[in-house]
């Protein structure tokens, strides 16, 4: 009799389930939670078993050529893998020649906060990280890029005719910029302190390689995060426009060597060379120890 009652129940509650608004919501968030539960629980097991997997852009530089660039000095390099994310795009150029809807990749660095503008000579953008410091907002990152695109100075006038014509209040964004120390003013000009401020919208990175699969290196370290991918995205977002959104994102990691120099006085200077282009790295402040 109680085996007969618990049959009656579960088919009971698979039929009524059906019938409950958003079920198929619900088991949908479920199973998708459920798998990506699934997916950290296995990255924690294989970095504790030390079979920890990367999507990596490979080096090209080597430990030995590094140290070789600090031949004369006494060095000792250490390989650290810093995280950075891969957003797959989708955003409209109706403010350029090319109309439209397109889809593109930005890289992002989770570590200064810069975008990547070329994966070859592995520039970054300029401003954006004082932008994720100063926590500017929306209206905070338009009025930086107006300037930026005036040459990064501008007589107040012409600046709050450009901020009309983008239906914002002027007067009140350049005060709200001011205090936040996003702008400043001399000799009757509004000065960015970060004139270069890119990419404007539309800017995707350039790739000269795709990024591969490996499994971590021993002895090589894995920098933590410094600006949280929902922090990325938010700038992101509000850098390029209402008409943009995020398609997809994945974390990819840039092989750096930290290389220690030992001065005769016990001192020691640290200085981070890409391996890729073996030209030197831009750290996030807290990185550098």
């Amino acid at each position: 009799m109680k085996k007969l009652v618990f049959v009656v129940a579960i088919f009971s509650s698979i039929v009524f389930w059906e019938k409950i608004p958003y079920s198929h919501r619900i088991k949908q968030f479920a199973i998708d939670y459920g798998v990506e539960l699934f997916e950290k629980g296995s990255q924690l097991v294989r970095k504790i078993s030390g079979k920890e997997r990367l999507c990596v852009f490979e080096r090209r530089v080597s430990e030995e050529q590094v140290l070789a660039m600090f031949a004369k000095e006494k060095a000792s390099a250490e390989l650290l893998f810093v995280p950075h994310v891969l957003m797959r795009v989708r955003f409209s150029g109706e403010e350029d020649k090319r109309a439209g809807s397109h889809e593109g990749t930005v890289l992002w660095s989770l570590s200064n906060g810069e975008m990547v503008l070329n994966t070859g000579s592995w520039t970054y953008s300029k401003g954006f990280r004082e932008c994720l410091m100063l926590k500017a907002g929306k209206q905070d990152v338009q009025l930086m890029q107006v300037l930026a695109g005036m040459g990064g100075a501008a007589p107040k006038e012409l600046l709050s005719q450009a901020l009309s014509m983008r239906n914002m209040c002027a007067d009140r964004v350049i005060r709200a910029c001011q205090k936040k120390k996003l702008i400043f003013t001399h000799d009757n000009l509004i000065y960015s302190h970060f004139q270069q401020a890119q990419p404007i919208k539309g800017c995707m990175t350039v790739f000269n390689s795709s990024p591969v699969w490996l499994a971590k290196p021993k002895g090589s370290s894995v920098c933590s995060v410094v600006y949280p991918e929902d922090r990325i995205q938010n700038l992101v977002e509000m850098i390029f426009g209402d008409n943009f959104f995020i398609l997809s994102s994945d974390h990819i990691h840039v092989p750096v060597y930290k290389v220690s120099i030992a001065a005769s006085d016990s001192s020691v200077r640290v200085e981070y060379i890409n391996a890729i282009t073996g030209k030197p790295f831009d750290f996030s402040p807290s990185h550098r120890q």
